[in-house]
């Protein structure tokens, strides 16, 4: 935990929705083991699924703390999948 504080600029620690970021990622990534060993093992590698959860996790935790954002961030994420949207498959 020490070292995840450390690692979080002061300017960045301000922010609300940034703040959760690196314990969030780390917290639910180690939830994710617990998920995938215990509860809904895939046969896809450890770590790999871990991040999948971790992904995952950390939405819900930012949908059901700001949920008041997300008619803001909805436009946003659909701005950075456009382009796969649009992509070629060869």
């Amino acid at each position: 935990m020490d070292n995840i504080a450390k690692s979080e600029q002061p300017r960045v620690q301000r922010i609300p929705i940034v703040r959760y970021e690196a314990l969030g990622t780390v917290l639910f990534h180690e939830i994710g083991h617990h998920i995938h060993k215990a509860h809904k093992p895939e046969f896809r590698q450890r770590e790999a699924v871990a991040e999948d959860w971790s992904k995952e996790l950390f939405l819900r935790f930012l949908r059901l703390h700001y949920w008041y954002l997300m008619p803001l961030l909805y436009p946003v994420a659909l701005y950075h999948r456009l382009p796969r949207l649009f992509r070629r498959e060869d």
